[in-house]
């Protein structure tokens, strides 16, 4: 099949994405942030993939390494999941947590996405509806019109000026990822109301906060997609100025990926006359899936902005 790439997108039957870079002042603070603007074929280009492939407390991962491993065009951090000894957490359709009502981020089966306040819904009732990702950080960033959120209900440190990673659904088969820079002169980080105003103005749906600070990171696979020597390897680095290896909190990675059709694994997986077939890493698995055609619109064109943050 055909991919087209530039030197800020990728685009395929399956996976298109482009990268933008914004550049701005907020609060009088120069602020740069990356917008990864991803729609997926199916949700089975979606997928989680934690530290060192298992739930282990406090696992973690050098960010590059994880990418690499699971075959990820794009991949950014996520929510501190394996810190949780408790709460609701799902990746790739296994239910890890389901023992406390968390603020918590939901991607169904089929590609829609709903956020939760703690103690605002009932777990089961989430199981019911096939969770393929539930994810427990926050906090969620817009209310049920789009509109960014004004108040927010904070843990001690969150609040402040830092770096950041969100996520955000426009509808199923289009999200957005951002990654705000911070700690360091080019770059001073962003507040919370602040990032909820930006998904506001993207004309998202719904906006959901992510693992920051030092855990804030953007990878893309340069040898899957062309870009620019800047988004080789974005990081929202610890205010030193450069990438230090092992990520403290590096929990899970959203993973964007291509179809990779190896011999022996087509022969083991394959399923005939369904269309596509989408090959992933799932707990240390290659596994080969068909093509969802719910989605039979992609790729859609890329919504235009102009950068003004």
């Amino acid at each position: 099949q055909e991919v087209v790439q530039t030197e800020n997108s990728y685009t395929s039957q399956e996976v298109s994405i482009t990268i933008e870079t914004v550049q701005t002042t907020i609060d009088k603070n120069l602020v740069t942030y990356y917008v990864a603007d991803v729609y997926v074929a199916s949700p089975d280009n979606f997928k989680t993939r934690l530290a060192n492939d298992k739930f282990s407390y406090y696992g973690a991962q050098e960010p590059k390494s994880l990418s690499k491993a699971a075959g990820a065009i794009l991949a950014v951090n996520g929510d501190y999941a394996t810190v949780h000894k408790n709460g609701f957490i799902v990746r790739n359709g296994e239910v890890y947590l389901s023992d406390l009502n968390k603020g918590v981020c939901v991607m169904y089966a089929d590609g829609t996405m709903e956020t939760f306040d703690q103690g605002s819904y009932d777990v089961n009732a989430v199981l019911e509806k096939n969770p393929l990702h539930v994810w427990s950080f926050g906090p969620s960033l817009l209310d049920e019109n789009g509109k960014a959120l004004e108040e927010f209900n904070l843990a001690k440190g969150i609040g402040g000026r830092h770096p950041r990673c969100a996520i955000g659904y426009y509808e199923p088969g289009h999200y957005c990822f951002i990654v705000v820079d911070g700690r360091q002169k080019h770059s001073a980080g962003i507040k919370i109301p602040q990032l909820a105003e930006i998904f506001e103005e993207l004309g998202c749906k719904v906006a959901y906060n992510l693992d920051g600070g030092g855990s804030a990171v953007m990878i893309i696979e340069t040898d899957k997609m062309v870009a620019p020597e800047h988004l080789q390897q974005l990081r929202a680095i610890r205010g030193v100025g450069k990438y230090q290896g092992i990520s403290r909190h590096n929990f899970f990675t959203f993973l964007v990926q291509q179809t990779q059709l190896y011999g022996f694994q087509a022969a083991l997986h394959q399923i005939k006359g369904l269309g596509v077939q989408i090959h992933f890493v799932y707990h240390g698995i290659s596994s080969l899936f068909p093509h969802f055609p719910q989605y039979s619109t992609f790729p859609v064109p890329m919504q235009q902005r102009d950068g003004s943050g």
